[in-house]
C-alpha cells in the first residue's frame, strides 16, 4: 500500500450499488429471488460462485466484481479447474451445477436447492 493511499483503494469512490441492490431487501424478497435462479438458462461462473458462497447472483448484464471468501477458495478454485479441465461445462444449467455442488459437498442457499 502506498503512503499517500491509506485507504488502499487508490482514491476510487465506493461504489453503493451492490448494497443498495441487495441490502434494502428483506429476507422473503431474498429467497424468492434465489428460487428465480432455479428457472435461469444456464448460469455463468460468477453466479455460480455467489451461488456457492450464498450470496445472492448478479443478473445477465449486471457488473460485479469478483468477489470470493477466503472459506470458500478451495471450492471455487476447484469449481474454475474443473471448467477449465471440461469437467464442468462453462454454462451449466441450475440442475447441473447443483449435481456437481452435491458431488463436491457444497452446500448451497436453500430456496435455490428447494425450487430445483
Amino acid at each position: 500500500m502506498l503512503d499517500s493511499d491509506p485507504y488502499g483503494d487508490l482514491g476510487a469512490i465506493a461504489d453503493a450499488s451492490w448494497s443498495e441492490r441487495w441490502m434494502c431487501w428483506d429476507r422473503q424478497a431474498q429467497d424468492a429471488y434465489l428460487a428465480s435462479v432455479a428457472d435461469w438458462g444456464p448460469l455463468h461462473l460468477e453466479q455460480m460462485e455467489h451461488l456457492i458462497q450464498g450470496l445472492l447472483p448478479p443478473t445477465y448484464g449486471w457488473l460485479c466484481p469478483p468477489t470470493v471468501l477466503s472459506e470458500f477458495q478451495p471450492l471455487i478454485f476447484r469449481l474454475r479447474q474443473d471448467i477449465d479441465r471440461g469437467v464442468m461445462s462453462k454454462a451449466p444449467t441450475p440442475n447441473e451445477f447443483a449435481a456437481w455442488c452435491d458431488q463436491m459437498g457444497a452446500e448451497l442457499p436453500a430456496p435455490f436447492v428447494q425450487a430445483l
